[in-house]
């Protein structure tokens, strides 16, 4: 890495020997390390990174100084100003002023107001009592008082009584910089939690009920028979109600912010009260019908029960902790970092169990509960329905899947690492998004789409064809609106710059 940036450093002067602007190299981190070189935690060492700012516009200073401390937001505006452009509208850090050192007082005051400008009109937009901010006012006090100085500067006076006002100014200007980006940061930091329970809680119901649901949606007849009015009358349902009700009214009376779920009519909060309460009761219904546990509330054992009751296997166990898992892991600040292992973690196992399963299945068999498993192979008495060659085949085929796919996820693993190893190699993705090949793209898209209906919809009731359908229609509908692909009918239009 030092010999890279030696040839940047390299290259940025010599292009200035010709003549041309004078550069600015920026040295940054996304992220620290830990002794145990591993991040994405909150200590000090993974969460202070270096920033070097390296121009010849700076002058070399005689000793080093202890570097201050910034925050990641204040690279933006400083950036902004040092390249002429105007500061992002949602911007919430403040110019940082060992950058503007060699610039002269009034260009310094210049940027500061700017910036100011910019976080006071977010400030606006985002507090409703923004007049009470501490750094509002103090902002107002430094821009009159800036207006002074300009008046004086203008007229021409050079004392030294210009300078120690400017520099007051100076100081001013960034207490209230500091100031404001602080109360913005904790502004926009809030998180309006009960708002989002309660929309996690009406999506996770629908999961479930979709989820207890599936195998009579699956079925030859596609029927499913969800206990809504039987639900609608219990008395457990008008209970709920009430419950959260109060608990609606407690949170909406004691919050200090504004809250979406809050805001909003009397009439739609009964109706997600009541949703609620209502998927609540059905789905402890039909987890009471489902579930093993569900027949002996009954009276029945699981022996007794028909043969349509649905069972969880160990496969669906994995799968469904898994995928609980991992979107519990999603949450984590460090998702791009870390939390895909949790995937990878999931698929390998999910592997090793399948070949495991298949080994036990091609290889071995249960005779009894009391008897040793013995080889399939070696049983010259087992008669199958098809031919030898047909078993031979499918027995490989089921042996190899789970390890090829072992395999697969291990070369897209090495190709996902980061660095420059794979820059010599073509860029698929990127070839495929550019505007020149977006036909393409949608040939392949809506090729991929219908392979996914042809080897999922054959065990599938008609009805479930016609979902299966009009949601992977609707996929790629999606990525139509959102201009990634394109319908038949419309034509491939090249961006021009």
């Amino acid at each position: 890495m030092d010999d890279i940036l030696k040839k940047i450093h390299g290259a940025l002067v010599s292009k200035e020997a010709d003549g041309s602007l004078p550069y600015l190299l920026v040295l940054c981190g996304d992220h620290g390390m830990s002794e145990t070189g591993s991040h994405g935690g909150s200590s000090e060492p993974e969460i202070n990174t270096p920033l070097v700012l390296i121009s010849p516009i700076f002058k070399r200073k005689a000793e080093m100084e202890k570097p201050g401390v910034v925050e990641q937001v204040d690279l933006t505006p400083t950036l902004a100003l040092g390249l002429g452009l105007p500061i992002s509208q949602n911007s919430v850090g403040h110019v940082i002023p060992g950058v503007l050192e060699e610039s002269s007082l009034r260009e310094q005051l210049r940027f500061l107001h700017l910036n100011g400008h910019q976080l006071s009109c977010l400030l606006k937009d985002s507090t409703p009592e923004y007049e009470k901010e501490t750094g509002f006012e103090q902002f107002r006090v430094a821009e009159k008082a800036h207006g002074s100085w300009m008046k004086l500067y203008l007229e021409g006076n050079t004392s030294e009584v210009l300078t120690n006002m400017g520099k007051k100014v100076l100081k001013q200007y960034l207490e209230a910089l500091a100031a404001m980006s602080s109360a913005l940061s904790k502004q926009l930091g809030k998180y309006d939690m009960y708002s989002m329970i309660a929309g996690m809680v009406f999506v996770f119901q629908l999961l479930l009920v979709l989820l207890l649901a599936m195998p009579e949606a699956l079925s030859g007849s596609a029927s499913v028979d969800l206990p809504v009015l039987s639900s609608l009358l219990s008395l457990p349902f008008y209970l709920l109600c009430l419950f959260l009700a109060s608990v609606h009214v407690l949170v909406c009376t004691s919050a200090e912010s504004s809250c979406y779920f809050c805001s909003l009519s009397w009439g739609l909060v009964f109706a997600a009260v009541a949703f609620s309460s209502a998927m609540f009761c059905i789905l402890i219904s039909l987890a009471r019908r489902r579930l093993p546990f569900g027949s002996q509330f009954h009276g029945k054992s699981p022996q007794s029960s028909s043969g349509s009751e649905w069972m969880l296997s160990e496969l669906d166990v994995l799968l469904l902790a898994g995928t609980v898992g991992h979107t519990l892991s999603l949450a984590a600040s460090s998702f791009v970092e870390e939390e895909h292992q949790t995937w990878y973690f999931l698929l390998n196992t999910l592997c090793l169990t399948v070949f495991q399963d298949v080994c036990r299945k091609y290889f071995r068999e249960q005779r009894g509960s009391g008897d040793e498993e013995e080889p399939i192979l070696s049983k010259k008495s087992q008669t199958f329905s098809h031919s030898g060659s047909d078993i031979y085949s499918e027995k490989w085929l089921a042996l190899a899947t789970p390890p090829f796919t072992l395999l697969c996820c291990r070369l897209l693993r090495s190709l996902n690492q980061t660095g420059v190893q794979w820059a010599h190699l073509p860029d698929v993705g990127h070839w495929l998004n550019s505007s020149e090949h977006k036909v393409i793209l949608s040939l392949l898209s809506a090729f991929c789409l219908g392979l996914i209906y042809l080897l999922v919809q054959r065990r599938c009731s008609w009805v479930s064809k016609v979902a299966l359908a009009f949601g992977l229609v609707g996929v790629y509908s999606y990525r139509a609106a959102v201009g990634n692909v394109l319908f038949p009918w419309q034509h491939s239009s090249r961006t021009t710059s």
